[in-house]
């Protein structure tokens, strides 16, 4: 049990996700490399198994049939307190029956304090389910902080971006951020032939980085540009993702005029979305899977959950590039998959609301919400979950979209407001909102738009209220109960 901030006792098992994977027990972070080997899917993902404080970190894996269900088998690169196996990414098998190869940080300690990082190479055995380091090094810049090499497909050879971020003390220095780009004509040997930045705030960490190729509209085939930030230029730690879309050469990135810096996600907890490892060899145009954790440095290792610890995967999001009247956007979207998953016919209701909230009939979570606004008159109209403690919110009679996050019964300060200018408004919405005992991940116009929170209410998921702000709005919905597929230990 754990005591809530006003002194309340909250079972934890309440916060037990039932559609997002975790490990049965410990700590689970960034993911590494989802991966097609042989008829599954495997992901690695950071993993450590010694609590409270979590740092041993080593390659979780897990396999699933279908990218919802995930079955833990263990670790796959075993780290320890002195040798962390930190994040990185992961080429495919070059034959059904092959092996995947997987690329990752070395981070080193001493009890002294001394930390250096380079990049390593481990092959898969046994269809990626164990991971053996290679012999040699990689790459060693003789540098603290130089992690989460991405290897992908380039020009004939195979090229790696790793970032080289600012320090956790940075904000005091004056540091700023860049990338590393690297060049391989076999897996073993790297030359650097460029640099990525820094375009950003001193003291802004940089971390997970990747290219995919992709068509950009209008325009011969570009490269998105994609990193996870820490920003501690200000009070407090915020987290957050990036993306850029341009032209990549092998050594430089040149950003398309109108389009970057766009942010991946508006919610405060999608950090290190990384793509599948296909995703590097795809013909430009052609949409490619990613997934993420979910989860925010600023509270992580404080979240009162047993047995897991960290936060959950985010479910996998099918990414391509559309154009918008802003210029082009990623576009973000559910596999339609997840709808196999329903565990009875979908609730299904209208409401014409004002300032006096209605009371939709929802399912117990986990569900799948699509919402429908039409505002008429109104200036916003609100959907409240958890008995209030999440409100997603189309406002500015059609020009925003927001997600707020009432304080919670966990003393860890999570109350906050992400707010995300819609690429189009329009007084319409399509909302598609995925509802765990854990987790509200918003999918706002056809992906455009997407928002991801962790919920620790008390309140229950389908306890919700629509209302309207200024005038009346009309809302349409169906709501899909789903099956829990994430054991509870």
């Amino acid at each position: 049990m754990n005591d809530a901030a006003d002194g309340a006792t909250i079972d934890p098992a309440r916060w037990h996700p039932r559609l997002h994977f975790v490990p049965p027990r410990h700590w689970m972070n960034d993911p590494n490399g989802l991966v097609r080997c042989g008829d599954a899917w495997r992901l690695y993902f950071q993993y450590a198994d010694d609590p409270p404080d979590y740092r041993r970190v080593h390659w979780g894996t897990a396999t699933s049939p279908d990218l919802l269900r995930w079955r833990f088998e263990g670790i796959a690169l075993e780290g320890t307190r002195e040798l962390c196996r930190y994040s990185g990414s992961v080429l495919p098998p070059a034959t059904r029956d092959g092996e995947p190869v997987a690329f990752h940080t070395a981070h080193r300690s001493t009890a002294a304090g001394e930390r250096r990082q380079t990049q390593e190479i481990a092959y898969g055995r046994d269809r990626g389910r164990v991971l053996v380091p290679g012999a040699t090094t990689l790459i060693d810049e003789r540098l603290a902080d130089f992690r989460d090499p991405y290897v992908f497909a380039h020009d004939g050879g195979l090229a790696m971006v790793v970032a080289e971020p600012v320090g956790w003390s940075a904000w005091a220095t004056g540091a700023r951020s860049r990338l590393a780009i690297y060049r391989g004509d076999a897996a073993e040997h790297w030359t650097r032939t460029g640099e990525l930045g820094p375009w950003d705030a001193p003291a802004v960490m940089w971390e997970v980085p990747w290219l995919a190729p992709v068509a950009l509209p209008g325009r011969e085939p570009g490269w998105v540009l994609a990193l996870s930030t820490v920003d501690r230029t200000g009070d407090g730690v915020r987290c957050g993702t990036r993306y850029w879309l341009g032209d990549f050469d092998g050594a430089s990135f040149r950003v398309l005029p109108g389009t970057g810096p766009q942010t991946l996600d508006h919610g405060p907890d999608y950090y290190a979305p990384i793509p599948e490892a296909d995703a590097r060899a795809l013909a430009p145009g052609a949409a490619f899977l990613t997934t993420a954790w979910v989860g925010n440095w600023a509270y992580a290792r404080r979240l009162p959950v047993s047995p897991w610890a960290g936060g959950p995967l985010a479910l996998p999001r099918r990414v391509d590039v559309v154009a918008t009247p802003r210029g082009p956007r990623l576009r973000q979207r559910l596999l339609p998959e997840l709808e196999s998953l329903a565990a009875a016919p979908a609730v299904e209701g209208a409401e014409h609301v004002g300032t006096t909230p209605r009371a939709p009939a929802l399912p117990d979570a986990p569900f799948l919400l699509d919402l429908h606004w039409e505002l008429l008159g109104a200036e916003a109209a609100t959907l409240t979950l958890f008995g209030g403690a999440v409100t997603v919110a189309l406002e500015e009679s059609g020009a925003s979209i927001s997600l707020e996050r009432g304080d919670q019964p966990t003393g860890l300060g999570l109350a906050g407001r992400w707010r995300a200018e819609r690429p189009a408004p329009s007084p319409d919405a399509h909302l598609r909102i995925v509802v765990d005992r854990c987790v509200v991940a918003v999918y706002a116009d056809d992906g455009r738009v997407p928002f991801t929170a962790l919920v620790l209410a008390r309140g229950e998921p389908a306890e919700a209220r629509l209302a309207a702000r200024g005038g009346h709005a009309r809302a349409r919905w169906r709501a899909l109960p789903l099956r829990p597929i994430v054991e509870v230990a």
